[in-house]
């Protein structure tokens, strides 16, 4: 035990030795040099390299948030664009209806936006923006251009429901405009039917039918449509005539609501 004790004493010196021969020759200072040197350049190199992986994920982070700034800003102007084709379609639309609103001088006439169909009954009615707090009210006839539409149903504060001409519903005392033979146009959905017509004092397709002014809330003159078939082989008679409006009631954005005359 002793020897043991003796040879690790003279091994520990001569490392010793070693030791303090290479320091004094400078060699173990460049050897601690270099090997700090190595860790430190490894330390900064590992550094460096989590600093660039941070920076590319912070440039890619400021790409998505910008990406998705112009992509909100590119459909907010899309919607703006939308907007503005209908508000000058909407306007077109209106100089029309006041032109030929100017020619029923004698009128009070406003204009009204088609705001809602329903889609099972496209041209049976539709909703316009304008309600009691217009002055609209029941039975008031709606036009576009010269020629009727229909009239209100049903009023609420701000719109209204119009019945059109081809409602099964609708119904108004009439006159050929040729003949002046009186009669009802009654609707039938995709065409108009006139009844009562207890002469036909040749009449003949083509003949305008227009407003007799026997209703309380339309004035007379006012177009309905035109003969597009006479029927003479019916019942005690009395000729079935049906009657196409001028306009296509399902192309229509705009009307105007006559509200006196």
């Amino acid at each position: 035990m002793q020897k043991r004790k003796g040879i690790n004493w003279r091994f520990l010196i001569i490392i010793f030795l070693i030791i303090l021969s290479l320091w004094n020759e400078g060699t173990l200072e460049d050897w601690t040099f270099n090997i700090q040197k190595f860790f430190w350049e490894s330390k900064e190199g590992v550094v460096n390299v989590i600093k660039n992986i941070v920076d590319v994920f912070t440039i890619y982070k400021n790409i998505a948030l910008e990406k998705d700034y112009w992509e909100k800003k590119a459909e907010e102007l899309l919607k703006e664009n939308v907007l503005l084709k209908l508000n000058l379609e909407n306007i077109k639309r209106y100089q029309e209806v006041l032109i030929f609103g100017n020619k029923f001088k004698n009128f009070d006439i406003i204009p009204a936006l088609i705001i809602g169909r329903d889609p099972l009954n496209w041209n049976l009615s539709f909703r316009i923006n304008l309600g009691k707090k217009d002055g609209i009210k029941e039975n008031m006839p709606v036009i576009y251009e010269d020629q009727l539409i229909g009239k209100i149903r049903k009023v609420s504060m701000n719109f209204s429901e119009v019945e059109t001409i081809y409602n099964p519903s609708f119904s108004i005392g009439v006159v050929i405009y040729e003949t002046k033979d009186q009669g009802v146009i009654k609707g039938a959905i995709d065409h108009m039917e006139l009844s009562y017509l207890f002469s036909d004092n040749g009449i003949k397709d083509g003949y305008q039918v227009v407003t007799s002014g026997i209703d309380e809330d339309i004035p007379y003159g006012i177009k309905v449509g035109y003969i597009s078939e006479i029927n003479k082989n019916t019942v005690y008679f009395l000729p079935k005539v049906k009657v196409l409006s001028f306009i296509d009631i399902s192309k229509l954005g705009v009307v105007m609501v006559c509200k006196t005359y």
